[in-house]
């Protein structure tokens, strides 16, 4: 996943989670209670690895701003896929 602001410039140090239903990543306010959670880095980017085929819905925090992004399009098993979230 890459997480950017709104003008597309990579934000380092944002966390990353992972939910399974989209209203969890929609009214988080941080990773609590998320699947799994991560840190991007200096280029914005996270990768998780090991996920089950399932569909996830994902939401990226940094200094009081948000991104989400859903998905009803289940990851396949050693599928690999850029998410991009801008953070607003």
């Amino acid at each position: 996943m890459n997480i950017v602001d709104s003008g597309g410039v990579p934000i380092p140090d944002s966390e990353v989670c992972l939910f399974l239903e989209d209203e969890a990543a929609i009214e988080a306010q941080d990773c609590q209670g998320s699947l799994r959670s991560k840190v991007t880095d200096d280029f914005g980017l996270v990768v998780f690895t090991n996920l089950d085929s399932l569909s996830y819905h994902m939401a990226s925090f940094k200094d009081g701003k948000k991104g989400v992004q859903t998905s009803e399009k289940p990851l396949n098993v050693n599928e690999r896929r850029l998410v991009q979230i801008a953070l607003e």
